[in-house]
């Protein structure tokens, strides 16, 4: 008779962590930041999916009584919670999800002059890439001018981008 009431639990527990997984996946902007940092709420459905199925079937196919087998399916919860948090949810969360590239990216790169530097102005330089090309404003490192169609390299990014002409090694 215990047996089949510490059952009822487990089932139970785990039938309502599924549903209310479905209904913060679903419904989840509602809740948005309701608990940030450590206790991720998706997480925690989990958890108590893993402590009730690992009962489940620890109170079913052992010979452990009701409080071990629930102490090791607390365990199994617990650990799979601190996995799934530091191994999946912050690489998740640091990663970047956007597909925009900052200006800083650019550094080192080269690129062609597509309107002429003057010596202390600013003209356009092209940058191509797998990923698309793009337009940007630069001025000259040596401040010297540099015509239309010269192949630039990216000295220094500050306030403005700074470039000077490209020497490739049989040029040198």
């Amino acid at each position: 008779m215990r047996k089949i009431v510490v059952e009822t639990i487990y089932w139970w527990v785990l039938g309502i962590s599924v549903v209310a997984a479905v209904l913060y996946f679903i419904f989840g902007d509602i809740f948005e930041g309701l608990l940030d940092g450590f206790f991720h709420p998706m997480l925690l459905f989990g958890t108590f999916t893993m402590i009730a199925a690992s009962g489940l079937l620890l109170d079913r196919f052992t010979g452990l009584s009701h409080f071990w087998g629930f102490f090791i399916s607390v365990l199994i919860g617990v650990f799979s919670y601190i996995v799934l948090y530091y191994f999946l949810v912050i690489p998740l969360q640091q990663a970047e999800s956007s597909s925009a590239h900052s200006i800083y990216d650019l550094e080192g790169r080269i690129g062609e002059v597509i309107t002429s530097i003057p010596p202390d102005g600013y003209g356009e330089v092209f940058f191509e890439s797998v990923s698309g090309s793009r337009n940007e404003a630069a001025k000259s490192f040596d401040q010297k001018p540099i015509p239309q169609g010269v192949k630039v390299v990216v000295v220094q990014i500050d306030e403005s981008m700074y470039v000077t002409p490209f020497q490739e090694e049989e040029e040198l």
